[in-house]
């Protein structure tokens, strides 16, 4: 929770640190969903976008995830040079919620990116 004050308030420096302090606590494979999830958004505030899309992903398949996690993962993927996978995660991401705002936001940025450079290579 901490962490996440640390990430609205722009910090995240301090929600890496207080995340990665936590998880700590856990071995390794038992490191719970909200905190792979948590440092995963830090490390992308960051512009450690690999890094975030082995958290996030990590977040992911460990139980069912959210739309918001979904959206970060594609978010993330997205960000490191992935639009396809990236289009894939907000796809799972609107089944869980057609309407997830920014899910469907970055949906529409990604379909048009890709009809300008279909355009482009004509």
């Amino acid at each position: 929770a901490v962490a996440e004050i640390y990430l609205t308030q722009g910090n995240a420096h301090r929600a890496l640190a207080t995340v990665q302090a936590a998880a700590a606590a856990y071995p390794s494979d038992q490191t719970p969903v909200e905190l792979l999830a948590i440092e995963g958004v830090a490390l992308k505030s960051l512009g450690q976008f690999d890094a975030a899309v082995a958290r996030l992903t990590a977040a992911a398949e460990r139980g069912t995830p959210s739309d918001e996690l979904l959206y970060q993962l594609g978010h993330a993927r997205l960000l490191a040079g992935d639009p396809a996978n990236a289009r894939l995660a907000l796809n799972e991401a609107l089944k869980l919620n057609p309407r997830h705002p920014a899910s469907v936001q970055l949906r529409d940025e990604i379909d048009e990116a890709s009809q300008q450079m279909a355009t482009l290579q004509r």
